[in-house]
């Protein structure tokens, strides 16, 4: 099983905004295992000291339609060049349908220069299915960089 890496740049995102960082659908007769995520903010955030970001994490009930492409990279290099079967995209210019259907649910403190969650999951995306890690900002945080991280298995 070729394993495959997303390892977004810095996505920046703004108060009152609710934005997918990364996403991966499932083709037809085709499924993906989560093997593990990792979400993170740099000291960017004008906020105050309590601040904290939403961060949602799971399957959702439709595809994320303008989000820019990404071509994951192959960290199994057992596999040898082989290509992923998964639309994957980063970096949401607005969050359209879909709404969390099965979902793991966190803050992300913004009391720190650097704070990230790294999770290791045994997870499954099944066929025709969409997994996104999306962030819901409240008022009052000041633009902030977001940077994620997610391995799978196919």
């Amino acid at each position: 099983m070729p394993r495959y890496r997303l390892n977004t740049g810095p996505i920046s995102t703004a108060a009152s905004t609710t934005k997918t960082l990364a996403d991966i659908a499932t083709p037809s007769g085709a499924t993906a295992g989560i093997a593990k995520y990792w979400i993170g903010s740099d000291a960017t955030s004008a906020g105050t000291a309590t601040s904290a970001i939403r961060v949602q994490v799971g399957l959702f009930s439709a595809a994320v339609t303008t989000h820019t492409a990404y071509t994951p990279d192959l960290v199994d290099y057992g596999a040898n060049g082989v290509a992923s079967a998964m639309t994957v995209g980063v970096n949401t210019t607005s969050e359209g349908a879909g709404t969390p259907t099965h979902i793991q649910e966190f803050p992300l403190g913004l009391t720190q220069s650097w704070n990230a969650v790294w999770e290791t999951v045994n997870s499954v995306i099944p066929a025709s299915s969409f997994w996104r890690i999306r962030v819901i900002t409240p008022a009052g945080i000041g633009t902030t960089n977001l940077y994620v991280v997610a391995d799978w298995d196919e």
